[in-house]
């Protein structure tokens, strides 16, 4: 997919390139920060929560963490231990 973008817009995109990795994952975490404002979601709102929640089954950022998670306690299943109930 190809997005046309304006110069200003293609000159952040190469800074972006230039930053570390945490620093572009601290924009991207901002952004989403913004987004999820501009949308008017909010924890006393049950609907926006459960809008919230479909849209981090869809965001790369949040299924990366779910796969670190998961990777990180993969141990754990092997451990011996009864699940705890």
């Amino acid at each position: 997919m190809s997005l046309l973008l304006s110069t200003t817009e293609e000159k952040v995109v190469g800074l972006m390139r230039q930053l570390p990795p945490m620093a572009v994952q601290e924009m991207q975490d901002f952004a989403v920060f913004l987004a999820a404002r501009h949308c008017g979601w909010s924890y006393a709102d049950g609907a926006s929560i459960e809008r919230a929640v479909d849209l981090m089954a869809s965001d790369p950022f949040v299924l990366r963490e779910i796969h670190a998670i998961n990777e990180e306690f993969t141990c754990a299943e092997t451990d011996g231990l009864e699940p705890y109930q």
